[in-house]
Order: structure tokens, then C-alpha cells, then sequence
């Protein structure tokens, strides 16, 4: 495996493969040198080296820029970049092992955290919708998604639209996924079939389907192709606690057509109030019994974690989106 040097000459060795798809491979690596020497981070290559995949190139790049102008706790942070010999880009993230697909298999998270994913990444969305262009991300899905002790971080643009102002011609084709089609939205269809810019209505509709499944166990959404019509199945009622409320917030996530779908900033404050109301229940001496501690609560919308001057918190399902 390549050894990373940054343009800051900051030297990353790698530890062991986290990944690799037609565009693009992860590696776990070990900065060995600068600020952040000993920690460990994902780095993720460009892997064609064919002159003749120069879109699939640009989809890398805009990556990289996209993300490098974002700030926000629960959108995953670049802390580097450079390239390689024989003129592959790289970049270096932070490092988050855990995806969302992972703890939803293993049940470990509980009803407030559920609450709390949710709430997070609708703030994540809330801030790229309001980005000068918008940013769309178009391949929300569990394994897109980075879990850690509180933290939830949305990984991976490699399918990442940006509103230029010009027609929407030249996202990658001749081998990358139009969309996640088990994750499809109307708006990605239209996307795949007209061209239609997508609006950050569909990354709404996106999270919509991973919440539901978070809550039910079970993607609303039939197997289909990229043109197919998308269908939701109804939602079950569930004893969960606050099961009506949820459900009514997940169905306003999942309207069909865009312009009666709630956009992230109105559904924020309401899954905001879902977690407080649920935060307290958890918190309550009668819901934990005597002689019991209460569990620790997340008291702000979005967990805090280092600057980008520190050390990352620590990444390794990056890329799916392009590695699917």
C-alpha cells in the first residue's frame, strides 16, 4: 500500500485496508509525523488510473471540496489532503469504525439515542440545505452513517451534488451509481431519468427511510431500479414509546411529492422536543427504579467533538458510496 505524504509534508503509513469499490479505497493510516502524530485516521484514494475515467475524477474532487468547506459536528471533518506519485488525489478524514448499520444490527441503541441520530443528521442537513450553493448528499443510507458514544456523523459524498447554477450535466457516469436505489427518492429519480437538479428536499426523504428503518427494523421502501416510481409501504404501530408522535414525524419525512415535504429546519425543532420529552423519561427515578444512576444524557441537538486542530475522535465503512 501507498504511503500518503500531505501537502503540509505530513507523512500518513497505512495500517490495513478499510474498503475499495470501482472509484475509489479506504485505508486506516497512522500519521507518523506533525500536529497529530499518533493518531490514526481514513484515508481515502482515488484508485482509477485509467486517463479515460476523468468524470470519475472530478466526483472525487468535488468530495474533497465540498467537504473541506464544511463545519459541522455530525459532517464528517477533512483534516488533509495531498497526491500520490502518479498524480492520484487522496484525502485524509477522521476515524469512525462504527457505522449505523452496524449498531442497528448489534441493538445496542436505545430509544433516546434512535431519537438522537435522527435529531443530529436533520441538523446536519438543515446546514447544507442553507450552504451558498445548497448541497444535496443523495446516498443517505446506514452505512453512510458513523456512530460513536453519542456522535453521529454523516461520511461519505462521493455521489455529492452542488447547486453551480448550471445544467446538471456533468455528475459522473459510465459507472457510478446514479443513487443508492434501495435509498431512492422521487427527486433522484427524476435526477436519473430527466436530469432535474435535486433539491435538499431529497436528502429529507433519504433520512426518512434510514429513521424508519432505525425505529422499525424495515426500509419502507421496495427493492426497485432507478427509474422505478417510488412506493413506501405503510408504517406498523409499535409499542415504542412516543410511537404516534414518531410516526407522524417519519411519515412527514417520507412524503411523496416534494413540495408538501417539511424541509430539515421545521422538523429539527420538532425532533428536538421528541428528545427532550424522551431524555426526561430516561432520566426519571420511577422509570429507573431504586438504587439505580441515570444514564448519561446528550444535553445539546448535536454532540461537540474536537476542532479540526486536534485529533480526530477515531472511521472505517468510508467510500460505500462509491464502493457499492
Amino acid at each position: 500500500m501507498d504511503v500518503f505524504v500531505s501537502w503540509r509534508d505530513i507523512t500518513y503509513v497505512p495500517i490495513r485496508r478499510a474498503g475499495a469499490g470501482g472509484i475509489g479505497k479506504v485505508v486506516v493510516a497512522l500519521a507518523t509525523n506533525g500536529p497529530n502524530k499518533g493518531v490514526l485516521f481514513a484515508v481515502k484514494v482515488f484508485s482509477p488510473r485509467s486517463s479515460e475515467k476523468s468524470g470519475w475524477k472530478q466526483a472525487f474532487m468535488r468530495e474533497v471540496h465540498v467537504l473541506r468547506d464544511c463545519h459541522h459536528p455530525a459532517i464528517v471533518r477533512v483534516f488533509d489532503e495531498g497526491i500520490l506519485g502518479d498524480s492520484r488525489p487522496f484525502f485524509v478524514m477522521e476515524y469512525l469504525p462504527v457505522t449505523l448499520s452496524e449498531a442497528m444490527k448489534d441493538g445496542s441503541l436505545d430509544h433516546v439515542e434512535r431519537i438522537n441520530i435522527v435529531m443530529q443528521l436533520l441538523s446536519a442537513l438543515d446546514y447544507l440545505s442553507r450552504r451558498d450553493p445548497y448541497i444535496v448528499h443523495r446516498d443517505i443510507k446506514p452505512t453512510n452513517i458513523f456512530w460513536k458514544a453519542g456522535s453521529c456523523v454523516l461520511g461519505d459524498f462521493g455521489l455529492v451534488f452542488q447547486d453551480l447554477g448550471a445544467v446538471a450535466t456533468d455528475q459522473p457516469k459510465g459507472g457510478i451509481p446514479a443513487m443508492a436505489q434501495r435509498y431512492r427518492t422521487p427527486e433522484l429519480v427524476e435526477f436519473h431519468v430527466n436530469g432535474k437538479k435535486p433539491p435538499p428536499a431529497s436528502d429529507v426523504f433519504q433520512l426518512g427511510l434510514v429513521a424508519t428503518e432505525l425505529f422499525t427494523g424495515k426500509n419502507p421502501l421496495p427493492h426497485g431500479g432507478p427509474t422505478n416510481a417510488v412506493t413506501l409501504d405503510s408504517l406498523p404501530d409499535l409499542a415504542t414509546p412516543d410511537w404516534p408522535i414518531i410516526k407522524a414525524r417519519l411519515n412527514e419525512m417520507t412524503v411523496v411529492e416534494t413540495e408538501a415535504r417539511l424541509p430539515a429546519s421545521r422538523l429539527l425543532p420538532l425532533w428536538l422536543d421528541l428528545y427532550r420529552t424522551a431524555a426526561a423519561r430516561r432520566q426519571s427515578p420511577r422509570q429507573r427504579g431504586p438504587g439505580t444512576h441515570a444514564p448519561a444524557v446528550h444535553a445539546a441537538a448535536v454532540s461537540l467533538r474536537q476542532s479540526p486542530t486536534q485529533g480526530p475522535t477515531s472511521n472505517e465503512d468510508f467510500g460505500s458510496g462509491i464502493m457499492d
